[in-house]
């Protein structure tokens, strides 16, 4: 959806989404939501084909973020704000057979090993 220079937003369109990140060292994926001092209460759902999560996230100076261990492979999230489900406009969108929108994320080797050098 393209907007005209000086035409305003759309008042959903006050929550700006960017994409999660996959951190190597931990295992974990991050997932963050930039947005409006509005939100009360920001929840992350999510599922893969090992099953479903929801997700409280926890509001810190650059937003709403949380970090959850997920399974390597695709994996479908949206964010509930205040009650309201909201897709991830930054990543892929699929809808499911009930016509529901959610975001898509490719989540990669869940971990990086290292073997320690002995110091010379």
């Amino acid at each position: 959806m393209f907007r005209k220079h000086g035409q305003a937003l759309k008042p959903d369109s006050c929550f700006k989404c960017r994409m999660y990140r996959n951190d190597t060292l931990t295992g974990e994926t991050e997932f963050a939501l930039e947005s409006g001092d509005g939100a009360r209460e920001v929840v992350l759902e999510g599922f893969s084909e090992n099953g479903q999560m929801r997700v409280p996230m926890r509001r810190e100076a650059r937003g709403w973020v949380t970090r959850v261990a997920v399974d390597q492979g695709w994996f479908f999230y949206r964010f509930c704000i205040d009650g309201r489900a909201r897709w991830d406009r930054t990543a892929g969108k699929v809808r499911t057979a009930d016509g529901t929108a959610w975001s898509l994320a490719l989540i990669h080797a869940s971990r990086i090993t290292a073997t320690l050098c002995p110091a010379r």
